[in-house]
């Protein structure tokens, strides 16, 4: 793979807490900061920032292990040239976001925030502000 700017997980557990990570790059393929395939990713108490790739600007989730947790995490400023500004979820991926906020994510298509392709999210609290995509939200 040339995936995930900064992490790549695959049948793995990735744990961020407190962290700043802020502009990873997968130019031309999926997960600016991090790719997960069939893992587990808790980012907590983290910001993720400014990164960029095809799809999933921060945060790429594929496989139904796959099981992203984000805790009083902010994504920001993160850009997808497809689809997914912030993250990206497909094939049977979970997404729970606790008191998140997701800002100022950017898609060329859809999703600014978040695209979902045969993935589930649940969010309790937390923002979301200022995302954008040129189509709008998501559409198969």
């Amino acid at each position: 793979y040339i995936s995930g700017g900064a992490f790549l997980a695959e049948d793995a557990v990735l744990t961020l807490r407190g962290c700043l990570v802020t502009e990873n790059i997968a130019n031309i393929t999926y997960g600016g900061a991090a790719f997960v395939q069939d893992s587990h990713l808790l980012v907590e108490d983290s910001e993720l920032g400014f990164n960029r790739a095809e799809s999933g600007g921060a945060l790429y989730m594929d496989g139904t292990a796959s099981k992203l947790s984000l805790a009083n995490a902010t994504l920001h400023d993160n850009e997808a040239s497809f689809c997914g500004g912030a993250v990206y979820a497909t094939n049977g991926a979970s997404v729970m976001a606790t008191h998140t906020q997701l800002a100022w994510n950017v898609a060329a298509i859809y999703g600014g925030g978040v695209a979902l392709y045969r993935a589930v999210m649940a969010m309790h609290g937390g923002a979301l502000l200022g995302n954008t995509a040129e189509e709008g939200g998501w559409r198969p």
